[in-house]
């Protein structure tokens, strides 16, 4: 368990060192998507297979390849439209018109290294079960309280990681591995309990 920990609170840390890179080094790999990144799908949907080199497969983890497949004949890297599951609180307002501002704003700002939380999801595997948990007994009770938590240890095709849900400042948190098709590590911070 102490190896979970480790990692859960590695994933959290690189979240903020992902943003700060990619706020920065997005405009540069923007402009080499095209050398980076191959025709070849590794995940059907999410992911590309980026070009040989070890420089293209760095810059590779900044781009966002699902948004890319997603876009279809327009081939563009950001979204105008609500995403895959229809929920419309995703779209995104752009404060710029360019393309190339705009894509910076989805994949620098928004969702930061996409590809990289992909490819990680995708190593990880499909969600198995439930291992063991804590706190509340669902995720519904951890909502409707001011200071409730869940965490949960969920077995993947190909490691256990762990997820956490807890209310702070009466906004629900989210932290942690998901179980839907991408497994990805995801934070959502200070939403609205609805």
């Amino acid at each position: 368990m102490i190896k979970q920990i480790a990692i859960f609170l590695g994933f959290t840390a690189l979240e903020l060192i992902k943003r700060f890179l990619s706020f920065f080094f997005y405009p540069i790999v923007y402009l080499f998507r095209n050398v980076i990144r191959s025709n070849k799908v590794i995940w059907k949907g999410f992911l590309l297979e980026p070009k040989r080199g070890p420089l293209s497969a760095i810059a590779w983890f900044f781009l966002d390849d699902s948004i890319f497949l997603e876009s279809g004949e327009k081939k563009k890297e950001y979204s105008l439209e609500p995403n895959r599951l229809g929920d419309a609180t995703h779209k995104t307002i752009y404060w710029f018109k360019p393309d190339w501002l705009r894509a910076w704003q989805w994949s620098a700002v928004r969702n930061s290294c996409v590809n990289w939380n992909n490819w990680c999801a995708y190593s990880l595997g499909k969600f198995d079960k439930l291992l063991d948990s804590w706190g509340m007994d669902s995720f519904a009770e951890v909502k409707k309280s001011k200071f409730g938590y869940r965490l949960e240890y969920r077995k993947y095709a190909n490691g256990n990681r762990l997820y956490l849900e807890f209310n702070l400042f009466h906004k629900w948190q989210q932290i942690g591995w998901l179980q839907g098709e991408a497994t990805r590590f995801e934070i959502d911070a200070f939403k609205d309990k609805s």
